[in-house]
């Protein structure tokens, strides 16, 4: 009976293990590391990246959007020390490798921005301490889009 539950579970791992891209934390990232958003489709809405645990799959087909926020922040590879020229980097879980759109693969703990990503908080309208406060959200900033 005992080999019964083992094989399932052997192949349930495997198959699980083929169809996903993981991040580690904080291993899977150095020094300024981008700000991470997600979204599962084209057409999808990009989400701030929320870890589920030390290490967080990312499913294929999963695309990634990594931002340098803040003013002049630009985003360099540790590698090889070439500037991206750019903020923001879009990339795809495929075939377990995060590709970008010339389908360049790049690994996200050679991916770092020139400075620390900028934070900013927002005033919301919800009230607190007994409607004398008002409640503040910390995020990013991205293309006038808070996150």
């Amino acid at each position: 009976m005992t080999k019964f539950f083992i094989v399932p579970t052997w192949f349930c791992a495997l198959a699980i293990a083929a169809n996903a891209w993981a991040i580690t934390l904080p291993e899977g990232v150095q020094g300024f590391a981008p700000v991470i958003l997600t979204r599962s489709s084209a057409k999808g809405e990009y989400l701030l990246f929320k870890p589920t645990g030390k290490t967080t799959e990312i499913p294929d087909g999963t695309q990634l959007l990594l931002a340098c926020t803040g003013k002049k922040n630009t985003m360099e590879s540790v590698k090889s020390g070439k500037s991206v020229k750019s903020n923001t980097l879009e990339l795809k879980c495929s075939s377990n490798k995060f590709k970008d759109n010339n389908n360049n693969q790049h690994q996200l703990k050679n991916l770092v921005c020139k400075t620390i990503p900028s934070s900013i908080l927002r005033k919301t309208s919800n009230k607190c301490s007994k409607n004398r406060g008002k409640i503040l959200e910390a995020g990013f900033e991205l293309n006038k889009k808070f996150y």
